[in-house]
């Protein structure tokens, strides 16, 4: 799928929470930041950034930090974005059938419940250990606090125009903590240290995110 046409806003601000994310640790605001940053995930971008979200099928969405026991219910949709019926499941933009959400699925349903206001913090031992998510309709979800920063981290990268490193999109690399992006081959990318390490899409997201090409490898 091409790439949406993400205002420079849009960029901004999820490259800002990806640097939250990034930077949050064990401590006295870990919860509260991990927390502010999905409610504005959900809630910030415009909605034609969320229709391009790649239809990733309920067996994929591991890689987005949700295991399939956390959709503890999920509200099939009679009719998807295309238009076909899915009584069972939905179906992907290759006609196979997808038993469970999808990832633009699962984060409508999750947009839908913080609408509504329906999450509640889960307690054990006075401590943290996950966020619960219901819409009222047949929609639940419980993510632990570490499903909860993946799926943040990753949710943030992909609004913000980067991806995973290995991902098969990876075209550029760059450091969310400094503005060269580069080719990944280049010897000034190989020295950003792994964790502030990000991939990126397109030329044109790198520099929508705040990048400039580096003037070593020319990207």
């Amino acid at each position: 799928m091409g790439m949406v046409a993400v205002s420079q806003f849009d960029y901004e601000y999820t490259r800002r929470t990806l640097e939250i994310v990034h930077q949050s640790s064990a401590g006295p605001y870990e919860v509260t930041n991990l927390i502010n940053c999905l409610l504005g995930l959900l809630i910030v971008p415009r909605e034609s950034v969320f229709a391009a979200l790649p239809d990733v099928p309920v067996a994929g969405l591991k890689s987005w930090g949700i295991s399939r026991k956390s959709i503890r219910k999920f509200r099939v949709q009679r009719n998807g974005r295309n238009g076909r019926k899915a009584r069972n499941g939905t179906r992907g933009s290759n006609g196979h059938a997808h038993h469970g959400p999808t990832l633009r699925q699962l984060v409508d349903q999750l947009r839908q419940a913080v609408a509504g206001g329906n999450l509640k913090p889960r307690i054990a031992n006075n401590r943290f250990v996950g966020l619960e998510l219901r819409d009222g309709r047949g929609f639940h979800v419980v993510m632990t606090k570490l499903e909860l920063k993946r799926f943040v981290r990753k949710l943030a990268q992909y609004l913000g125009g980067y991806c995973d490193l290995d991902a098969a999109e990876t075209r550029f690399v760059a450091s969310w903590q400094s503005k060269p992006f580069h080719r990944p081959d280049c010897k000034w990318a190989r020295r950003i240290r792994r964790k502030n390490l990000q991939g990126v899409r397109t030329r044109r997201a790198a520099i929508k995110a705040g990048h400039r090409p580096c003037r070593v490898c020319k990207p």
